[in-house]
């Protein structure tokens, strides 16, 4: 858990795990909470993912929402398929939605590039200023690396629920790119486009695995079908339950609660 309070506040003390589960609390250090939209998610996320990578043996890591819900087994079918290719970094939502629907990530366009280019038409005189700030300088490096590795700006799989794979965490902090996560706090790109520019940085690849069978069942904004349609097609991941356009969160959740208590009567119990 990563705790950006301006003070530690010993989580991992605070909440309540299933014995089997390890609960660690790192502090990303910071003053201030950015005011805009990405909110510094970004360093958090990567914090997590180097201290996974340095204390851990993980074979791969997910990343979830808070409106995101795990509704089936998932461990082996993801080590199944990230450890069976070694180009194979991020797998979820990457292309397309599980219905089908093309993804877009041309509006993270604009934002990359101001953040990687020197000179801006608006405020040519902070070319001097853009070239020496540290997280520029970072960001720019990584998007270059990116772009060498055909990098199309924006491009990720959604963060309502996505895979990362050993060899990626591997590669992102042999390159250096995991050594100062601090320095996405204040970056106001979400952060699923940061980390897809790591994937193409360290010359690894996306996949779609959202089709039927799959584990992610994730879009954007609601299910992408009904609570027992996803079931039907063994989604593992689901998200979002909070914004469904037929169903309420608590409705989703007290259904999916149920199923895990008929599959398992010690849990209903």
């Amino acid at each position: 858990m990563i705790d950006d309070h301006v003070q530690p506040r010993e989580l991992d003390k605070a909440v309540s795990a299933p014995a089997s589960m390890r609960l660690v609390s790192i502090h990303l250090e910071r003053e201030l909470r950015p005011k805009f939209k990405s909110k510094g998610i970004s360093a958090a996320v990567l914090t997590g993912l180097a201290w996974i990578q340095k204390h851990t043996d993980a074979k791969f890591a997910i990343r979830l929402d808070t409106d995101s819900l795990v509704i089936g087994p998932f461990r082996q079918r993801i080590f199944e398929k990230l450890n069976g290719d070694c180009s194979l970094a991020m797998i979820g939502a990457y292309s397309r939605t599980p219905n089908g629907a093309a993804r877009d990530w041309s509006v993270h366009r604009k934002p990359i590039r101001e953040l990687t280019r020197l000179l801006s038409i608006r405020q040519p005189w902070r070319v001097a200023a853009n070239y020496a700030d540290p997280v520029r300088k970072h960001i720019r490096r990584l998007y270059a690396r990116a772009r060498v590795h055909e990098y199309q700006d924006g491009e990720h799989c959604l963060g309502g629920g996505y895979a990362l794979s050993r060899e990626f965490l591997d590669r992102v902090a042999a390159g250096g790119y995991l050594d100062d996560p601090q320095l996405w706090i204040c970056v106001d790109i979400p952060e699923d486009v940061a980390v897809g520019m790591h994937v193409r940085a360290v010359g690894m690849r996306f996949e779609d695995q959202v089709a039927r069978g799959d584990v992610f069942g994730v879009r954007y904004k609601g299910l992408p079908y009904p609570p027992e349609e996803l079931l039907d097609r063994r989604y593992a991941i689901i998200h979002a339950v909070k914004n469904d356009d037929t169903h309420s969160e608590a409705e989703i959740r007290a259904y999916f609660s149920k199923k895990r208590g008929a599959a398992d009567p010690a849990r209903a119990s």
